[in-house]
């Protein structure tokens, strides 16, 4: 409801008092908004019906000139001074009887600190026993457990081995077979008289023995072929028993292997069985100290509950004690902060204006007339300007006066030179310079006034907006950005080659032009023109002697 923007935002119209200094109980408070005001009643706020004169007004408004304010009450200035004396004395003694009643609590606060720190290291060696113990627990834990699968793994090969060696062996007792029976038909077949019938058990023999080492070995297939073909024909070569020689070695192979495998796999499983051993055995071990410290953590905890109830019981005194003086500071620090905030609505000046454009919003009923504003921002209004509040809507800010009598801007001070008083601006005025901050919701809002000496228009005028800034120098000789004709008393536009807004003048002749090939519209003209000693020219037919820039 406080207009934040003007005044200090708080909510003036309900805030708790005690004691005896109700400043805000039964008080209207302006509200910037001309008509009314807010009262309050101790518990809420009202709008005033009427006119705030029937209360006491502690808040100021804007006065309607320039950037006063109306006088504050003489009754706040009058409480102001026997609250501030009241506050400074309770603050005094309170602060006192704290300082005395501090002293006291951290004496016995260094009792409870001394006794609280034996607890705490107590406490910290249990952690850190439990922490160890824990540790040891998952390692005996994650032992075993590797130990148990090593066995399962030794298992599995001591298992394989004892499956596959008995196979193996039989394999190359066939082989081993083979090669004797082989070599007893060979034997036979090199006899004069051979032996018919002892080759063909010698024959049959080899045969099954061919057909047994088939079935038990599923690489011995080319080689039961061969061998048959070679019984068929009596003639076994060498290949034959070369390929007998490699399955054998195969086989030995084989077996080697399977034997290292289960010797590694049990030396690895002995290992961790030894691992896991130690690491249960290290395990018990912290277990017992972790059970001794929890002992001491107990005592010390014992310890620590005796010092903690005499640290209470002091704590305690402490607080009774200081209980009134925490209400007093309280009380110090509101009625303080009321009082801040009673002073801030009224007696800081609102925050200044930046145009004119803002005092006529501000106030409806501002005069044309000399303001000073702030037009950057920095907070303080130390430009003094000249407003005109009544034509084309007011608000407008002078930004440049040229009259021909007072001749023609040096090109040094052609952005900031003159001033202006009761009377306007000197013949050579100009705060062109500072153009960039009157920009208003991204763009700029200017007008262009003449005053006629010759034949044409009597006077001219005309308003537009664009969004660059006139002193652009990207722009030098050319039409300004986004630029629109508002309103105008004689035709104007680019297609006539006479207007499209503001960018800087030719180098040497003007500071701003109204349009880049000419300086029909020239704004703080450096020299005469031809043998024209004016400041502005429509054409060979109209003359101006005066020539105003404003904005909006």
């Amino acid at each position: 409801m406080v207009n934040a923007s003007r005044f200090f935002s708080a909510h003036l119209s309900y805030p708790p008092q005690n004691g005896n200094n109700k400043i805000l109980f039964n008080k209207f408070f302006y509200t910037n908004n001309g008509a009314s005001s807010l009262y309050n009643d101790g518990s809420s706020h009202r709008w005033s019906t009427s006119s705030d004169s029937d209360g006491v007004t502690l808040c100021v408004r804007q006065s309607q000139s320039t950037t006063s304010y109306m006088p504050i009450s003489k009754e706040f200035a009058q409480l102001k001074g026997k609250i501030q004396s009241s506050l400074e004395t309770m603050l005094a003694d309170s602060s006192a009887e704290c300082e005395y009643m501090t002293k006291q609590r951290d004496a016995a606060k260094v009792i409870f600190d001394s006794k609280s720190n034996t607890a705490s290291a107590a406490d910290k060696a249990f952690a850190t026993s439990f922490a160890v113990k824990s540790v040891e627990d998952s390692s005996c834990t994650q032992n075993t457990n590797d130990a148990t699968a090593f066995l399962a793994t030794r298992n599995a090969a001591n298992s394989e081995l004892s499956t596959r060696n008995p196979v193996i062996q039989k394999e190359l007792d066939v082989l081993d077979q083979l090669v004797s029976l082989i070599g007893t038909l060979k034997s036979i077949n090199l006899q004069v008289d051979v032996d018919v019938d002892a080759r063909a058990s010698a024959s049959q023999s080899l045969h099954e023995s061919v057909m047994l080492l088939q079935s038990m070995n599923d690489e011995a297939g080319p080689l039961a072929e061969m061998v048959e073909l070679a019984r068929e024909h009596q003639e076994f070569t060498k290949p034959i028993l070369d390929l007998l020689n490699q399955l054998k070695a195969k086989l030995l192979k084989e077996r080697e292997t399977l034997r290292t495998a289960a010797t590694r796999e049990s030396d690895a499983y002995n290992a961790a069985a030894e691992k896991a051993t130690k690491s249960c055995a290290s395990k018990d071990a912290k277990t017992a100290e972790m059970n001794a410290a929890k002992a001491n953590l107990a005592a010390a905890m014992a310890s620590k509950n005796a010092a903690e109830k005499e640290y209470n019981d002091v704590q305690a005194l402490w607080v009774t004690a200081t209980a009134e003086c925490d209400a007093i500071q309280k009380q110090v620090t509101d009625e303080t902060r009321y009082l801040k905030m009673l002073e801030t609505c009224s007696l800081q000046a609102q925050k200044p204006f930046k145009n004119c454009y803002e005092i006529l919003a501000d106030n409806a009923k501002a005069a044309s007339g000399v303001y000073k504003i702030d037009p950057s921002g920095s907070g303080t209004a130390s430009q003094s300007v000249y407003c005109d509040m009544t034509t084309n809507g007011g608000g407008w800010t002078l930004l440049s006066s040229h009259d021909s009598a007072g001749g023609y801007f040096d090109t040094k001070t052609a952005l900031s030179t003159g001033s202006v008083g009761a009377d306007g601006p000197t013949s050579l005025y100009s705060i062109l310079g500072l153009v960039d901050y009157f920009k208003r919701d991204g763009k700029f809002e200017f007008r262009y006034n003449t005053k006629a000496t010759k034949s044409g228009p009597t006077d001219t005028f005309v308003t537009a907006s664009q969004t660059s800034s006139p002193l652009d120098s990207g722009r030098i000789g050319g039409c300004a950005a986004d630029w629109k004709v508002l309103a105008s008393n004689y035709e104007v536009g680019s297609s006539q080659k006479l207007f499209c807004g503001w960018t800087p003048g030719p180098s040497g002749w003007a500071a701003i032009n109204g349009y880049g090939p000419n300086w029909t519209h020239a704004i703080g003209q450096f020299k005469v023109y031809s043998d024209w000693p004016l400041v502005c020219t429509y054409n060979t037919n109209y003359f101006c002697s005066k020539v105003q820039f404003w904005v909006r």
